[in-house]
């Protein structure tokens, strides 16, 4: 697994966390891993402030946690909290669909029935998770947009 950074003109810091975030949700970086300061720093080429600035970006998402005893990880979520999550995101994601149901108009449509047909060519595809990820990020960003409410 690389996770070194390529040339970008976004700052350092922005892409060392995007590049991070990216590894955790698609798997590269599994739930439990402890993440060292200073192999981060090696994989990814980058200097040490890069680092634990990212960490700290990670840890207030939510992403990693620290701990005294045990450092930085990737933290295992309980079975109540992954709960709690899908019950906003049903609340969420169905009001999001109403609104697309009254609002959206023909191009929308098209551009979410468009998303689905990627999400389900990324499903034959099991092993390429960014794949999946990608095409579900434009699923919802296509139908949060389709229902035309900014907040």
């Amino acid at each position: 697994m690389s996770l070194r950074i390529t040339i970008d003109p976004s700052p350092l810091r922005t892409q060392v966390v995007e590049r991070l975030r990216e590894a955790i949700v698609d798997g590269e970086l599994l739930v439990g891993t402890r993440l060292v300061e200073r192999e981060l720093i090696e994989q990814l080429g980058v200097s040490r402030p890069s680092v634990r600035e990212a960490l700290r970006q990670l840890e207030s998402e939510g992403l990693i946690v620290q701990t005294p005893s045990r450092g930085v990880e990737i933290p295992v979520l309980a079975a109540k909290e992954i709960e709690e999550i899908y019950q906003v995101r049903i609340v969420v994601e169905g009001l999001a669909a109403e609104l697309f149901a009254l609002r959206a108009s023909d191009e929308a449509v098209q551009d979410l029935e468009s998303a689905l047909v990627e999400i389900e060519t990324a499903r034959k595809h099991p092993g390429d998770r960014k794949r999946f990820r990608l095409a579900k990020s434009r699923f919802y960003e296509c139908l949060f947009r389709g229902a035309d409410n900014a907040t």
